[in-house]
């Protein structure tokens, strides 16, 4: 798997976990064939971030807090067919401040892929 638009992990949340921050927007691209993909994210901010995650045709709207949301999405034909998708998650952005500049979208702990047939 590759992943675009991301900065590099850190450990977040209680206990902490790995995980990278994304941009306003981040790319994950993988081998996929029938089923399912996810992604699990986290939005440690003052205000939840509004997000929307794509994976081809398919696409998903989430409000995303301290809490972890988690998003499954159905393998597209169009990527069953070629063997490998890009997963696109989109964010609302936060600028922490206090030295920190980056702006950040959305915490990513987890992008999974599930077949349909094990």
């Amino acid at each position: 798997a590759t992943a675009a638009g991301t900065y590099p992990p850190e450990l977040l949340g209680s206990p902490p976990r790995p995980a990278a921050w994304t941009g306003p927007r981040a790319t994950f691209s993988f081998p996929a064939g029938e089923g399912l993909v996810g992604v699990e994210m986290v939005a440690a901010r003052p205000e939840p971030a509004r997000v929307e995650v794509r994976f081809g045709a398919a696409r998903c709207l989430a409000e995303v807090s301290n809490e972890p949301t988690r998003v499954a999405l159905a393998v597209p034909a169009e990527f069953v067919r070629r063997g490998r998708g890009e997963l696109e998650i989109t964010s609302s952005i936060y600028t922490p401040g206090g030295g920190d500049t980056r702006t950040l979208g959305v915490a990513v702990s987890r992008v999974w892929y599930l077949p349909a047939h094990p």
